[in-house]
């Protein structure tokens, strides 16, 4: 004797855990996004230090690294001058980055990149 599948319930499962996935995925970059986005228009906002005091390296309780390069917007500190320079992306405003497959527009290449986990399901 033979068992009835329903396939259709299969299909609607496997949709549903898709949608989930790409559900999570959103949320996380939402957060991601929401977490690093501030705007700043004024361009002196930004100072690099490119010789740092004693007095003027913090050190992150994880680790023992030196970090003598100050974002002034976010009082957030980087152990490379490029780093910092990275990272000013995100409170310029400025989206130079934007996504092939539905054009929304991101601050740094590393948003587009989580971005596009949304398009590859």
């Amino acid at each position: 004797m033979f068992t009835a599948v329903n396939t259709s319930a299969l299909n609607v499962e496997s949709v549903l855990a898709a949608t989930t996935v790409v559900l999570i995925v959103i949320v996380i970059t939402i957060i991601i996004v929401c977490a690093f986005s501030v705007h700043c228009t004024d361009e002196s906002s930004f100072e690099v230090k490119i010789e740092a005091d004693s007095n003027d390296i913090t050190e992150h309780p994880h680790d023992d690294k030196p970090r003598p390069y100050l974002c002034t917007v976010c009082d957030k500190r980087f152990t490379m001058k490029g780093s910092l320079k990275l990272h000013k992306q995100i409170h310029t405003g400025d989206k130079l980055y934007s996504c092939i497959w539905c054009e929304k527009r991101f601050a740094t290449q590393h948003y587009l990149s989580v971005h596009m986990n949304v398009h590859s399901s």
